[in-house]
């Protein structure tokens, strides 16, 4: 087949091949032209430097519709169950009718509902949610903080019931923990928490303890090193699969646990004593994602490249009231950002964010 040049594009194709930056591609008679990586956006100080990152692949933004309903509680625990493809919610706060639910909503990726389980664990917030890929259900630890005696029951939530399990061995009772799974270990860990201090009535115990579960029973990892336990340090955690292991980032400190034992990266760059964030692992662009705000309620992202956290200027809006957590979902084949609204007598809306093209676009 022979395809024939105008003289213009001729003469365009014999400049753009002298320059080694330019690809030239030729298809159906039309002469394409593409300029290699490009610099993604970034916010630069006296101490930082521009990083080349590499162009995420065009990702097409799904349809997804604004839910009519909304579950009425905020300060809920969540996470993706990869099985189903669903958002999974629990517990969490409601002014006018529970202190602590006990209430399960699940989200489809266009509606919310409310299932009705023959069991339910007593309800709580603070407490760690995470969704265990190699059993294919949601683990639920850690205490609800009003009761008088805290409790460190374990629960596992299979899609459609909850079943409580009874393992031979369990973290000490506590409340804040935090959940991660390791998908190159195929176990849950579990780190920190607290609990009253039994010898002063307002004291408060933290803790530094690494937990793994393997869907039977918790066993006490002995690991050389470890962070320091976060009393009063907002502190998050995720898995980072490019580089098989779990990033902590607890204001302070960037740490990574590779199944055996904890590292102090020590990075040049650390996001902006954040006031609160959360952690997410986009699949489709590779990179470990953090979100938080400031003490003055500025919103910030940051990047993980494996040796330091790279600023990215994005678009994203949080509210003073407002509770972001992030997930990937597997539908959407996107790292989504759910932004519960509240006030102090409840839930006053949601918002939807992607990330999407180093930046945040708003879904709805």
């Amino acid at each position: 087949m022979q395809v024939r040049l105008s003289p213009t594009a001729g003469l365009l194709l014999s400049k753009m091949k002298k320059m080694k930056s330019i690809n030239v591609i030729l298809f159906a008679g039309v002469l394409l032209a593409g300029c290699g990586p490009t610099i993604a956006p970034f916010s630069p100080s006296a101490t930082q430097t521009q990083t080349l990152l590499p162009t995420p692949p065009e990702i097409i933004t799904p349809l997804i519709l604004k839910p009519l309903t909304l579950p009425p509680i905020g300060s809920a625990l969540y996470t993706f169950d990869r099985s189903h493809g669903e958002l999974v919610q629990f517990g969490g706060v409601n002014a006018y009718e529970c202190a602590e639910c006990d209430d399960t909503w699940i989200w489809d990726g266009t509606t919310w509902s409310q299932p009705q389980p023959q069991n339910s664990p007593p309800g709580r917030f603070g407490a760690g949610f995470v969704y265990d890929e190699a059993r294919q259900n949601s683990v639920l630890f850690g205490s609800p903080s009003q009761l008088p005696e805290l409790i460190n029951d374990t629960w596992v939530w299979d899609g459609q019931n909850w079943i409580e399990k009874h393992p031979a061995l369990s973290p000490s009772p506590r409340g804040g923990v935090s959940l991660v799974y390791d998908s190159h270990h195929k176990q849950v860990i579990l780190f920190g928490g607290e609990a009253r201090d039994p010898n002063h009535s307002r004291g408060i115990i933290a803790f530094n303890e690494t937990w793994t579960w393997d869907g039977d029973t918790w066993t006490q990892a002995s690991p050389k090193e470890a962070p320091p336990a976060p009393l009063g340090i907002p502190w998050t955690m995720a898995y980072d699969q490019d580089h098989q292991y779990i990033v902590l980032y607890e204001g302070l400190a960037t740490w990574t646990w590779n199944g055996s034992n904890w590292t102090d990266q020590h990075p040049v760059h650390s996001p902006e004593n954040p006031f609160y964030g959360v952690m997410g692992y986009d699949e489709i662009n590779q990179q470990l994602v953090f979100v938080g705000k400031t003490l003055y309620n500025v919103p910030q992202t940051w990047l993980w490249d494996g040796m330091d956290w790279i600023q990215i200027q994005t678009q994203l809006q949080l509210d003073p009231g407002s509770q972001p957590h992030l997930f990937f979902d597997t539908k959407a084949q996107a790292l989504l950002l759910h932004v519960v609204h509240r006030s102090k007598a409840g839930v006053t809306g949601s918002s939807l964010w992607m990330w999407k093209s180093n930046n945040w676009t708003k879904i709805y």
